[in-house]
């Protein structure tokens, strides 16, 4: 007989980020059967004009252009949980403008239609944000990541869209990345209402209108890895928002006025 098959590596990969998803949420939150069963057609919400999963009831992987679709859909909410503002920023620069000018747009275009936009974006505290870009670029793998990794690839981009140079020097790439997330804070999300959160984020978020959602589980073993699914399914998508409800317990709100400083 012939052995059997191996599954593919997209499918090995959404079997594993779903049981992670399954301990993660199991770890933030009381309640049982996240994955739950799938909505009866009286429970679920229409999408706007968009498509369904292929899957109904199972999230299925997503991309980039999932979170400036849904962004794009958004009617009354976008609730937005990443490690840092300005996620995406360094990794691809191109993607990361597409992605605060979906938000800008439609907030935009939400408020000349008269229906006002809420957007909310929580990050980790500056604390917080240290210690997860240490972790990313540890000093032992620094000169592997600059010389065979994505360094130069992101750098490229980076320079010529941020108009700067990068340094190939970990002490001071770290910190060019803590302040240009400070300007991502300051700036680019400004339109938002802003959060800090000092503890563990081991789930990213981005749900709109408590209909649909994309997630990511990141992981920063030896290949740092980020898995995004997209869902619509509404026990899952209720799971999530207790997910953002629990980080937004102990986050602190940025302020939105400008400090004044007295002279003399």
């Amino acid at each position: 007989a012939e052995p059997p098959a191996r599954p593919s590596r997209a499918a090995s990969a959404e079997s594993d980020v779903e049981k992670r998803l399954r301990d993660t949420l199991s770890g933030l939150m009381p309640s049982r059967g996240v994955m739950g069963k799938p909505p009866s057609a009286a429970d679920k919400t229409p999408s706007s004009g968009t498509p369904a999963p292929p899957t109904p009831g199972r999230p299925r992987l997503s991309s980039d252009t999932d979170v400036d679709r849904i962004i794009s859909d958004a009617r009354e909410s976008v609730f937005i949980a990443t490690d840092f503002p300005g996620h995406g920023a360094w990794r691809d620069r191109g993607r990361y403008g597409a992605y605060v000018k979906a938000i800008e747009n439609r907030k935009a275009d939400r408020v000349r239609r008269g229906h006002p936009l809420s957007v909310q974006v929580l990050c980790l505290d500056s604390n917080g944000r240290e210690r997860a870009l240490e972790d990313r670029y540890p000093e032992a793998r620094w000169k592997e990541y600059v010389k065979k990794g994505g360094f130069q690839r992101s750098r490229r981009l980076y320079e010529e869209l941020e108009n700067c140079q990068v340094s190939e020097a970990r002490p001071q790439y770290l910190q060019q990345m803590l302040e240009r997330q400070q300007r991502a804070l300051e700036s680019d999300m400004r339109l938002a209402d802003r959060w800090e959160y000092p503890g563990l984020m081991p789930m990213y978020l981005w749900i709109i209108d408590s209909e649909k959602a994309v997630f990511a589980i990141p992981s920063f073993g030896d290949h740092m890895t980020e898995y995004a699914f997209y869902t619509e399914e509404a026990g899952l998508v209720q799971a999530l928002m207790s997910v953002w409800a629990r980080y937004l317990e102990s986050a602190k709100q940025v302020s939105s006025q400008p400090v004044l400083v007295r002279s003399g």
